[in-house]
């Protein structure tokens, strides 16, 4: 390790849960470097513990939900899950060929058609208009496949650290009229590319262009030059599961190939026990009595 190196670090949300109490929320962390020993992992934990109850008096636990493997420190469980424990990824250390022969053959050939009708990807920098163009899209895609969206400011900081940091940002794909007909924003982030957020346009006839597939593999080829070993889709549905929120997009990942992944590196520390026991009581009791009034 050079002089100045990061080894861990995590993102911390504090969020007011009742009367003074605080929750601390770790969503997708802490990283810990691979350089680490156990030893040093038990301290960066604990010292970060220590450090939040020292700032936040009402603090009534800190939860983790870990996209690291062996990531067990604290009570295995969290208070509430934010992170979907099944995604899909893809080996890249192997060659292209390979990658491309794991998939399934209607994939391959999308890929193929989609360059055959002219459509072109690039990955472009995230200037005002850039993002006006993917917040658009996204607007469209929200409206016509029903899910939600944040805001524009989230996706401008997201794509501005990305892009300091070299570390991957906002794709479009275009047609051969130069129209951007599709805008996705991926990752590189350690060994790992992480597909984050898509937008496409309506129009039928322009999403028989099949550009997402080609985006799909263009961010793999560019994980590959980045360094990355793993190229993770970022959440899909349990098995046999048709009715899960993610089921539409889930067939959609599987067939670009290799492995499901589980996701369980997940835990939860309590400051206060008689505290936390009261506020979960009082929580169930409050949910209890809306569903009463919905019925």
């Amino acid at each position: 390790m050079g002089d100045g190196d990061i080894v861990a670090y995590a993102c911390i949300e504090i969020r007011s849960l009742w009367l003074w109490f605080e929750g601390a929320f770790i969503v997708g962390g802490p990283y810990l470097s691979e350089s680490l020993s156990n030893n040093e992992k038990d301290t960066f934990f604990h010292s970060m513990k220590d450090a939040l109850q020292k700032q936040l008096p009402g603090i009534l636990f800190l939860q983790y939900e870990s996209l690291q493997e062996d990531i067990y420190y604290f009570k295995k469980q969290a208070h509430k899950a934010f992170i979907e424990p099944y995604t899909r990824c893809i080996d890249l250390t192997h060659s292209e060929d390979d990658i491309l022969n794991q998939m399934h053959e209607k994939w391959r050939y999308n890929i193929r058609l989609a360059i055959k009708r002219g459509v072109t990807v690039e990955r472009v920098d995230a200037s005002r208009e850039n993002i006006d163009t993917f917040f658009h899209l996204l607007l469209e895609t929200t409206k016509r496949d029903g899910f939600a969206h944040n805001s524009r400011a989230y996706y401008e900081s997201m794509l501005r650290f990305l892009e300091s940091e070299n570390m991957g940002g906002l794709y479009f794909a275009y047609n051969q009229e130069k129209k951007v007909i599709a805008a996705w924003i991926f990752a590189y982030l350690g060994n790992t590319a992480i597909y984050y957020y898509w937008a496409s346009t309506s129009d039928s006839q322009e999403r028989k262009h099949m550009p997402a597939y080609l985006l799909q593999w263009q961010a793999m080829l560019d994980g590959k030059k980045f360094g990355c070993k793993i190229y993770d889709f970022l959440w899909i549905a349990p098995d046999e599961s048709t009715h899960h929120h993610l089921a539409g997009v889930t067939d959609f990942k599987k067939k670009f190939g290799w492995y499901t992944w589980v996701f369980d590196a997940k835990g939860i520390f309590i400051y206060r026990s008689t505290a936390y026991t009261a506020y979960k009581i009082i929580r169930t009791i409050k949910r209890g009595f809306w569903l009463l009034l919905r019925k």
